[in-house]
C-alpha cells in the first residue's frame, strides 16, 4: 500500500501540489491506512530533491532480527558456562532483548529444570551423567532405609523385652541409638 502512496506523491509533487495538500488527498482516497503528514512532507522532500525511487532506503540501526547465528552461539556458551543463570542475564550481556533471548533458548532446545537450563534430548554423556545421579540418589535412599530398618528393629527388640520403663527413657535410648549409628556411618564413608 506505501508504494502507491509513494507513486501518488511522487505524481502530485510533479503536478507542484504542495505536502498538506497531497495529505489531505492521500487521506480522502486511503483513508484510516494513509501514510502521515510528516512522511508525506519527507517524500515531499525525497522527490523534489530529484530521487525517483519509491522504496525505502535502507536504514542503519538495529538488525530487524537478534536472532542471528553468532547470538545462538553466545547464547548457548553462556549456558554451557553456567546452567543456572537467568534470561534476564543473558539479554543483558547480549544486549538483545527478552523475547530474542527466548527464542533462542527454545530453538536450542533447552527448557529449565530445577532452576537449571538442560538440553531436550540427552546426548550420550548427558545419558551417562543423569544414570550416574540416579545411582547416587538410589544408594543414598537405600543407606538412609537401612539406618531406618536397624532403628526399627533395635526398637522392636528392646520393647519386647520390656527395657524401658516409660517414654521419656525411651527417648532417650533412642536418641543415643541414633548418635551412635551416625558415627558408624561416618566411619564407613571415610
Amino acid at each position: 500500500m506505501s508504494f502507491r502512496q509513494h507513486a501518488v506523491i511522487e505524481f502530485l509533487v510533479k503536478e507542484e501540489i504542495p505536502a498538506a495538500e497531497i495529505h489531505q488527498r492521500l487521506q480522502h482516497a486511503y483513508g484510516s491506512v494513509s501514510m502521515g503528514a510528516s512522511s508525506v512532507r519527507r517524500w515531499v522532500k525525497h522527490f523534489k530533491d530529484g530521487n525517483t525511487s519509491i522504496e525505502d532506503e535502507p536504514r542503519s540501526g538495529r538488525p530487524q532480527t537478534a536472532s542471528t547465528g553468532h547470538n545462538k552461539e553466545r547464547v548457548d556458551e553462556i549456558i554451557q558456562d553456567d546452567r543456572r543463570v537467568p534470561m534476564n542475564t543473558i539479554a543483558r550481556k547480549l544486549g538483545i532483548g527478552h523475547s530474542a533471548v527466548q527464542e533462542m533458548i527454545e530453538s536450542l532446545c533447552y527448557r529449565k529444570v530445577c532452576a537449571q537450563w538442560v538440553p531436550r534430548l540427552l546426548t550420550e554423556d548427558n545419558e551417562g551423567q543423569q544414570k550416574a545421579h540416579h545411582l547416587r540418589t538410589a544408594a543414598e535412599i537405600s543407606t538412609r532405609r537401612l539406618q531406618c530398618i536397624s532403628i526399627f528393629g533395635w526398637l522392636e527388640q528392646n520393647f519386647t523385652r520390656g527395657k524401658f520403663s516409660n517414654s521419656q527413657n525411651v527417648g532417650r535410648n533412642v536418641y543415643k541409638e541414633v548418635a551412635i549409628m551416625w558415627k558408624n556411618k561416618e566411619r564407613y564413608v571415610d
